[in-house]
């Protein structure tokens, strides 16, 4: 059991930007909240048939949004990141 409290602290800590980065991406008008309505929808509809290749490409897709949309979010709240040197 202590290691599953030590793997649920990393998570969180890891969580920690990622949630950053979501709370700040919904503040931005140009990023469409419909792509990842439909991504879930796609997800949850994946797992539900049990289509597991096409849930793990999906989710893999929607976690590329992240990638995609980076750039915009830190330009945009400059403050709320950490730059590399």
């Amino acid at each position: 059991h202590v290691m599953r409290g030590y793997v649920w602290d990393w998570m969180q800590a890891i969580n920690i930007s990622l949630n950053r980065y979501r709370y700040l991406r919904i503040e931005l008008k140009d990023l469409s909240w419909d792509d990842i309505i439909d991504e879930h929808e796609t997800i949850v509809q994946f797992a539900k048939q049990g289509k597991k290749k096409e849930l793990g490409e999906q989710i893999l897709k929607h976690l590329e949004m992240v990638d995609r949309d980076l750039d915009t979010v830190v330009q945009a709240f400059p403050g709320y990141f950490e730059h590399d040197a």
